[in-house]
């Protein structure tokens, strides 16, 4: 009994006590709303007011408990000037009061105004390059380069900020020991200080169309430019054997036709060379890649 009385006793107290009015300060932030759609705020954080108010103990309790987001409306709260909004807290005292209840009553308000300024939302196009680490199998490689589909994304962001950007890169792709074509989905990757730049889309996709390769054989004629009528020469050898990579499915549409080796004889003259460094041209978009067995070519003018 004495237990129970003296628990009725703390509570009568307490409720006596938050039954008082009292004076607080409370930091509440600020949520911008209405913001204009062409327009975008600079912030480098959440903007804050201190309120000092008095209000009766049980409210002042409910907002200890609560994290307080004041709204402000951009078409009806603040004051246009340059490139800057301004919102006073003097004219907004009855709204404040209103957020908090009906009760209570605002006794200052820090600072006097809030400053926002902002900036022109813009939109513009980058390209998207590929990070990868991709091996493939033996005797296995890439028909075509790799493809990225969409190959540029969207920003949407101040135009300050966007027009710092040249381009972005997607995460890391490591594929090993690939013989299948490869087709999937890979993230865009925004460095911290673009975080507030919007991407679309935030994923492309990457397309590998993969083959068997296996080398072949030719032997392609050598041909001298540049070399004017009344000089003759003569050069060796005539012909250059160019081991070429080529997918297994077009091995047999190669010729020897699909290579050109040329010789500059007034480079050879400027550098003062008794011999041609023969230039490769690969003129078949399906071979991947070739070389010649032989990088001189030596010549001797006739006179």
């Amino acid at each position: 009994m004495f237990l129970l009385f003296l628990l009725l006793s703390f509570s009568v107290l307490i409720f006596t006590k938050l039954s008082q009015k009292y004076s607080n300060t409370l930091i509440i932030n600020i949520d911008a709303n209405n913001v204009p759609a062409t327009q975008i705020l600079q912030l480098d954080s959440t903007p804050k007011m201190e309120v000092s108010y008095s209000d009766y103990g049980f409210k002042i309790l409910y907002h200890g408990f609560k994290t307080l987001n004041f709204p402000i409306d951009f078409k009806d709260d603040v004051e246009a000037k340059d490139r800057l909004y301004i919102w006073k807290s003097k004219q907004n005292v009855m709204a404040i009061e209103n957020f908090l209840g009906n009760t209570s009553e605002v006794l200052s308000i820090k600072p006097d105004s809030i400053v926002f300024s902002f900036d022109t939302l813009s939109t513009k196009k980058v390209p998207v390059i590929l990070k990868s680490k991709i091996d493939y199998k033996l005797g296995y490689d890439a028909l075509d380069s790799v493809m990225l589909q969409p190959d540029s994304v969207k920003l949407i962001g101040a135009d300050s900020r966007i027009k710092k950007i040249k381009s972005l890169n997607t995460k890391q792709l490591v594929l090993s020991s690939i013989e299948d074509d490869v087709n999937q989905s890979i993230t865009i990757e925004v460095p911290k200080e673009f975080e507030d730049v919007r991407i679309s889309p935030k994923t492309v996709n990457v397309s590998i169309p993969v083959d068997k390769f296996t080398e072949g054989e030719v032997e392609v004629p050598v041909i001298v430019n540049n070399i004017s009528e009344a000089m003759r020469i003569n050069y060796f050898p005539k012909a250059i054997k160019v081991v070429y990579y080529v997918s297994l499915e077009n091995y047999k549409n190669v010729k020897a036709t699909d290579f050109k080796i040329v010789c500059d004889f007034a480079e050879a003259q400027d550098r003062n060379q008794s011999y041609f460094i023969p230039k490769l041209t690969i003129e078949n978009n399906k071979v991947k890649s070739a070389r010649m067995k032989q990088d001189k070519v030596e010549y001797i003018i006739v006179r």
